[in-house]
């Protein structure tokens, strides 16, 4: 059998080499059976509440897809804020940095999501999650070197406290 390349891929291969159907997965994970057949027919986004119900459903580690996942926003369909926010958090959340480094990295050829990731940072900053924040004030301070903008003296500031 071929080696699954995405969470479609190994959503369908747990199906089949399951002998469950999809309305099987359905109620075991309790989304609805239209909503699974349009993502494994790659007619619907996977949104983070769904990525979770899935992962649950297989019986795998929580952070299992988030690999995958970074691609399934940023490559296979078009970049969503709505998608990727929660999925940062989420990130920071299981100390999963090594996504947070990878999705900031993508988002930042972008110049528009540079004020999206600081607040991510902001709040990541005040809820705790310390170095999350700091992965993402440095990449932030990084793209805005030479604007000398609050933002950028901010994240120093943040950086060195």
């Amino acid at each position: 059998m071929e080696e699954a390349a995405t969470i479609r891929d190994h959503l369908a291969q747990y199906l089949q080499c399951n002998g469950m159907t999809i309305n099987q997965f359905a109620n075991r994970t309790g989304l609805n059976s239209g909503t699974i057949s349009r993502i494994i027919n790659h007619k619907q986004s996977i949104s983070m509440g769904q990525l979770e119900r899935i992962t649950s459903g297989m019986n795998l580690p929580e952070d299992y897809f988030f690999h995958l996942y970074i691609d399934e926003c940023l490559y296979y369909s078009a970049s969503s804020w709505r998608r990727l926010h929660p999925f940062l958090l989420r990130c920071a959340e299981l100390g999963r940095l090594d996504c947070i480094d990878q999705a900031a990295r993508y988002l930042l050829d972008n110049l528009s999501y540079v004020p999206k990731l600081f607040e991510v940072a902001e709040a990541l900053y005040h809820r705790g999650s310390k170095s999350a924040a700091a992965l993402l004030y440095e990449l932030v301070s990084e793209s805005e070197k030479y604007q000398h903008s609050e933002r950028l003296a901010l994240c120093q500031y943040r950086l060195l406290n």
